[in-house]
């Protein structure tokens, strides 16, 4: 017998990050849950303020996303 899950209601979007001009593979949030990192195949990390959804900074050149690992002191 195969124990029952909750069902996870579908959550709508709120907000859309633009500007990418290629997938997004990858995707982390700051534990203050006021800032995400993104990491893109078009070779871009960028520090995202999620209140009101502006890029604080773009980083370029990056080869290819195969592990994420984020730390920050409170």
């Amino acid at each position: 017998m195969t124990e029952e899950r909750p069902v996870i209601p579908i959550a709508m979007a709120t907000r859309t990050f633009e500007g990418y001009e290629d997938s997004v593979l990858g995707v982390s949030v700051f534990s203050d849950r006021r800032r995400i990192v993104t990491g893109s195949g078009d070779k871009t990390l960028r520090l995202w303020d999620l209140e009101n959804g502006v890029v604080l900074k773009k980083m370029e050149g990056h080869c290819g996303i195969k592990r994420w690992a984020i730390h920050h002191k409170r």
